[in-house]
């Protein structure tokens, strides 16, 4: 079973695993991949694989809000985690690889350069924003000196 910790006061999201053996804490960013395999669902990350019985369909809704993709029916990726898309497969930075046929690669290409392009954009403004800042911290500073 999966719960959604909202309110955890740590300022990361968490979603709670409950599997046979036990609950887990999980940070949602450190989430690779989710995979459905019957009624068991896979939650993968750098450390371990966590199994539990759960719909994805559960969990797609409280992953809404992050960079996740759903890529098949059964499979969900993080790509945030990303380290490369190629020759049919994701590469995730801890390790972990997906292998998809070539008409599911070729969305799951398309949506990854949409989040790079997303997330660029977002980079570009706080960047252009932090530059403007420092300007004038700059322009200050200069015009001390010259008094």
């Amino acid at each position: 079973m999966l719960y959604n910790d909202e309110n955890n006061g740590g300022g990361v999201d968490i979603i709670t695993v409950v599997t046979k053996s036990k609950i887990v804490r999980v940070p949602v960013t450190s989430i690779d991949v989710v995979e459905q395999e019957g009624r068991k669902l896979h939650i993968i990350t750098a450390e371990e694989d966590y199994v539990c019985y759960d719909s994805i369909e559960n969990l797609v809704g409280i992953l809404n809000n992050y960079s996740f993709y759903r890529i098949m029916k059964k499979i969900i990726v993080n790509r945030r985690n990303i380290a490369k898309v190629a020759g049919g497969q994701v590469n995730f930075i801890s390790g972990a690889t997906i292998c998809m046929g070539r008409n599911k690669y070729s969305e799951m290409r398309k949506a990854y350069i949409e989040y790079l392009e997303v997330t660029a954009t977002r980079c570009r403004h706080t960047s252009s924003s932090i530059l403007a800042a420092e300007k004038v911290k700059l322009g200050d500073y200069e015009s001390d000196e010259e008094e």
